[in-house]
């Protein structure tokens, strides 16, 4: 079978081109930075996660949410699926701390490394500011854990929800508190899926600093995944306080969204200062 010219350029871009996926990111942010580049190695071939089949999945199952208001049936409907998704949780447990796990050993090493090969001081010669420096390590961690992000926020849209309503119905009886329950479901679920990526980042940054901080990948690894530890501790610990619904929303919903970025904040601004302090 003869192949076309058409069919021969087709196959050369997709084995040797970079996908164009990320055209429109910040320089520090695309797998063509050469400090990502770098990084990825074998590994750049990657894509960002498929954000449409999640949307309609997420509106799918608001839509069944909203239905119980009136229909209470539907209840019995989406408690049926609560089994099986409560025997899935586990294994997500399992591939999200394998994710993290990543994400702190690659920034790590990627930063740790620049000081043991007394490279930094070259990278800093280049036209990359010490803030692009520090941001194009933490996003080289988290373009390495791109394929583990698409898989995690497609198993927190699918299993997420019946566990969640569960959770609130038992909380905040609608008899009691109206239709608290379903806000707090439709609202958390949505959380749920967005804190995923936030929270990557923010361990990617945690590690890029203290590599910088300490400059050894081990100790900086040790000391990351402890600082880890304890801040999904104590958001956790937190959610176990009774409260009102409202303020419970807020911390079930609002904090796992508002304090990664706040930390992610910190800790490049913490690694930039140390950088230029060398």
């Amino acid at each position: 079978m003869s192949v076309s010219q058409v069919q021969r350029d087709a196959a050369h871009r997709i084995a040797h081109e970079v996908p164009n996926v990320d055209d429109t990111l910040p320089i520090w942010a695309r797998r063509r930075n050469p400090i990502i580049l770098r990084l990825l190695g074998e590994h750049w071939r990657v894509f960002l996660p498929q954000i449409p089949p999640l949307i309609k999945s997420f509106l799918f199952q608001v839509v069944i949410v909203l239905l119980t208001i009136q229909f209470d049936w539907m209840y019995i409907v989406i408690l049926t699926f609560l089994i099986p998704m409560v025997v899935a949780v586990p294994y997500a447990g399992y591939i999200y701390i394998q994710a993290l796990g990543r994400a702190i050993s690659l920034s790590t090493t990627g930063m740790a490394e620049e000081y043991e090969h007394n490279t930094l001081r070259l990278l800093r010669t280049t036209p990359f500011s010490s803030k692009e420096i520090t941001l194009s390590k933490i996003m080289a961690a988290v373009w390495r854990q791109a394929d583990d992000l698409d898989y995690l926020m497609l198993i927190a849209t699918t299993i997420s929800m019946p566990i969640i309503l569960a959770i609130y119905l038992g909380t905040f009886p609608p008899e009691d508190i109206g239709y608290a329950a379903q806000i707090m479901t439709i609202v958390t679920f949505a959380a749920s899926v967005i804190r995923i990526p936030l929270e990557l980042f923010m361990v990617a940054s945690l590690g890029t600093m203290m590599a910088n901080y300490v400059r050894s990948r081990s100790i900086a690894f040790l000391l990351t995944a402890s600082l880890v530890f304890f801040y999904f501790l104590l958001i956790n610990l937190a959610r176990l306080v009774p409260m009102d619904w409202p303020l419970q929303l807020l911390v079930d919903a609002a904090l796992p969204l508002i304090l990664p970025p706040i930390v992610s904040m910190g800790a490049i601004a913490f690694a930039v200062w140390q950088i230029e302090q060398d």
